[in-house]
C-alpha cells in the first residue's frame, strides 16, 4: 500500500499546513523523583559536615566562599557557583575553606530507576560549574511554606536543575535509536490523527529518505508500514478488548473508509473485523 492510499483512508487533519507544531518526545523513563532533604547553611572557616552515609542523590551547591567535599574516595575543592554530586550508597563529608567560611545549599532526592543509568546526568560527572543553578537553589530553599504542593514544587525545580546540568554537557548528536524512539512514540500517541512520514521526518530535522532508512534498519518495517500495522493492531484491540463495533474501531484508529479498512484487517488477521469480534477473546500482540 502506498502512502497516498493509506493517507486517503485517514480523517482530515485537525489543523492546516504549518499552523500545527509538534514536538516529538522520546518518552524517556525519568524515574520517580522523591525529594528527601533541602536546605542551606552558612559554615564558619573549617566547619565541617559529616561523615554521613546517604541512600539518595545529594547535590551540594556553593552559594558563596569555598568548600571541600568528599564522597567515598573522591575529593574536590569547590568555589562559588559550583556544585558537587554525591550518589546513593556513598559516605559524604564537607568542610568550609580554612581561611573563609562559605554558604552552601543542598537538595537530596531519590530516583531509584536512574541509579544504574550511565546516561543520567548525575552519574556522568561529579562537579559542575553552574551559575544558572544559583537561582534554582534560592527558589528551592525558599519553599518554607509546608503546603501540600511543596513536594511538587521541589520536583519541578529538581527537574529544571537536571535540565540545566544536562545542557552543560553541550550539544550531543542524538543516537539513531533516539530518532526511531521519538517517531514510534509519536505514532503511538497520534495514530488516530493525520500522520505523515514526511511530517515526522521534518519534526526530527531529518530528510525523509534518511529517516525512512534508519527506521527501516532498526524496526524491519518502513515508517509507513509500521504506522499501518500499529493502526490495525489498535483497531483489533479496540474490538476485542473494549467491545467497539468494527466501524467504531476503524474511526478510532484513524480510518474513514470502513470497507477498505475491513479488507486490510482481513489481510492481516485472516478474518473480517466482525468475525474477529465474535471469535477473539484476547487482544493481539
Amino acid at each position: 500500500m502506498t502512502e497516498e492510499t493509506e493517507q486517503s483512508l485517514l480523517r482530515p487533519s485537525d489543523s492546516e499546513g504549518e499552523q500545527r507544531q509538534e514536538i516529538l518526545l522520546l518518552r524517556s523513563n525519568l524515574g520517580a523523583i522523591v525529594p528527601v532533604v533541602c536546605g542551606s547553611e552558612s559554615w564558619l572557616p573549617e566547619e565541617s559536615l559529616g561523615p554521613m552515609h546517604i541512600d539518595y542523590y545529594l547535590i551540594m551547591y556553593v552559594m558563596d566562599g569555598k568548600a571541600g567535599f568528599t564522597a567515598d574516595d573522591r575529593s574536590y575543592a569547590l568555589k562559588k557557583d559550583q556544585l558537587f554530586v554525591a550518589r546513593p550508597g556513598e559516605l559524604v563529608r564537607g568542610q568550609a575553606d580554612s581561611k573563609q567560611g562559605c554558604t552552601v545549599a543542598w537538595i537530596g532526592f531519590e530516583a531509584a530507576a536512574l541509579v544504574g543509568d550511565d546516561d543520567f546526568v548525575l552519574n556522568r560527572q561529579d562537579v559542575f560549574t553552574l551559575p544558572e543553578g544559583r537561582g534554582l537553589f534560592q527558589e528551592m530553599t525558599a519553599c518554607t511554606d509546608l503546603r501540600p504542593s511543596l513536594e511538587l514544587r521541589l520536583c519541578g525545580k529538581i527537574c529544571e536543575l537536571l535540565a540545566v546540568m544536562t545542557d552543560d554537557f553541550g550539544e550531543i548528536e542524538p543516537a539513531v535509536t533516539d530518532y526511531v524512539g521519538r517517531a514510534k512514540n509519536y505514532i503511538h500517541a497520534n495514530y488516530a490523527r493525520d500522520v505523515s512520514v514526511q511530517g515526522i521526518a521534518r519534526s526530527l530535522g531529518l530528510s525523509r529518505s534518511y529517516f525512512s532508512a534508519v527506521f527501516s534498519r532498526e524496526e524491519g518495517l518502513s515508517p509507513q508500514e509500521y504506522l499501518v500495522d500499529y493502526r490495525l493492531r489498535k483497531s483489533a484491540e479496540l474490538i476485542c478488548k473494549y467491545g467497539l463495533r468494527p466501524g467504531e474501531a476503524a474511526a478510532a484508529a484513524g480510518y474513514t473508509d470502513v470497507f477498505t479498512f475491513s479488507k486490510m484487517f482481513k489481510k492481516k488477521y485472516g478474518v473480517s473485523p466482525g468475525k474477529y469480534q465474535s471469535g477473539s477473546e484476547e487482544s493481539p500482540e
